[in-house]
Order: structure tokens, then sequence, then C-alpha cells
């Protein structure tokens, strides 16, 4: 469950960092804003249609996606206490991940939309993503054959974060 409400917390900050690309535009389709929008975060990839519905350049466009990856990565690192394990290496290999989780979500946007007090509210349904759930039962596996060998709890958390990264990367799909 944590692990679902993570990954959904981190979908969120995404789209509230993109929010910002929704000012000052007129004619606007809300549902259209949001797939497109979950779509350029999704897999950080940027269409004509994505420069045509958020009217920015394709510059601005990666770094609002850049930034987001950045704020989720700090986030992670932050919510798990894990200062020690907080490397470049580390961080590239977690980018590495989160793309891969990102670019394999499953979501459908509903057409009909609300609008109240000048907000307009889409569903969005998100499908859960089962590789969290295989990879922590991979690290469990790991750990209770005595596969962990550690001098310390720091390095007992680099050994699981880095097999928890590794097994998404391959099997993100």
């Amino acid at each position: 469950m944590r692990r679902r409400i993570f990954t959904a917390a981190i979908s969120v900050i995404f789209l509230l960092a993109l929010c910002a690309v929704f000012t000052g535009c007129d004619d606007i389709d809300p549902p259209g804003m949001v797939k497109t929008n979950l779509e350029l975060v999704n897999t950080g990839k940027i269409t004509d249609e994505t420069l045509e519905q958020f009217d920015q350049s394709e510059e601005e466009l990666k770094k609002i996606y850049e930034d987001g990856m950045k704020e989720s990565i700090d986030m992670f690192f932050e919510d798990n206490e894990l200062d020690v394990f907080d490397t470049e290496e580390a961080r590239d290999k977690l980018y590495t991940a989160f793309e891969k989780l990102y670019s394999n979500v499953k979501f459908e946007v509903s057409e009909d939309y609300t609008e109240e007090d000048g907000a307009y509210l889409v569903d969005v349904t998100v499908y859960p993503m089962e590789v969290w759930d295989e990879a922590y039962a991979y690290v469990e596996d790991k750990a209770s054959n005595g596969e962990y060998t550690y001098t310390s709890e720091e390095q007992l958390a680099k050994e699981i974060y880095n097999d928890l990264f590794d097994y998404i990367i391959e099997h993100a799909d």
C-alpha cells in the first residue's frame, strides 16, 4: 500500500510542477490537457501536440520534466532517510528507475469534466504497477535466503536499494 501511495505521490508532484504550464490558456480542453500532461510526465517526450497544448518551448518543457524528476528523487531520499546513500551514482540509477516506471504507467482520462470555482475537474484512472510489489518481494527473498552481507545498516540499505532500483530498471515493462 505504501509503495502505491508513494508512486501516486510522485505522479502528483509531477502534475503540480506542470500545472504552471496551464496558466494563460484561453481556449482549453481540460481532458486533453490532462492527458497530454500525463504523457509528458510519464515519458518526457515532447510532441508537436505537447508544444501546441502548453504553448511552451521544447527547452522549457524539458526543464519542467527534469525539475520534476529531480524533485521526485530529492523527495525519495528525504522520505526514506537515505542521506548515506545519496550519491550521484544512486541518483542516476534512481532517475533511470523512475523513467522506466513512469514510461510504463497505464492510465485513462475521462472525456467528461466539471468546472468548480474556476478549476476544472477531470477523472483519471491510474492502474497499479505490480513491479513495486515484485521488487520488494525480490529483496525480501534475497534477505530471507541470507544473501545480504553487510557491516552496517547503511551498507545494508545501499545493497537493498541498489537491488530495488536494478529490479525496477530491468522489469518495469
